[in-house]
């Protein structure tokens, strides 16, 4: 289980490094920035990481990796879902830490 919750996560490319991690079961997300402003929430994440048996605390249902799946195909899906390389750290609003 991964606890990712309340950690200012605004977008999906944040979530790029638990793709290769094939046995996460678990995860939190809510109380994110990432989880209010994006439409496909659900979908998306599960449609990424496919191992996932529970989402924010709540099970994933059979029906849900069905419409995962389909969501996964669709060219909305697609665009959307973590196949695409993640942006520099140049276009991320600056922090103020140093790298």
């Amino acid at each position: 289980m991964i606890r990712l919750h309340t950690n200012m996560l605004e977008h999906i490319e944040d979530l790029v490094h638990l793709k290769p991690l094939r046995k996460l079961k678990r995860l939190t997300l809510m109380s994110n920035p990432l989880e209010a402003k994006t439409a496909d929430y659900r979908c998306l994440v599960g449609g990424s990481l496919p191992s996932l048996k529970s989402l924010d605390n709540v099970r994933i249902t059979k029906s849900e990796l069905v419409l995962f799946a389909a969501y996964a195909e669709s060219s909305r899906g697609k665009k959307a879902l973590l196949l695409l390389p993640r942006r520099s750290r140049q276009a991320r609003p600056d922090t103020g830490s140093a790298y």
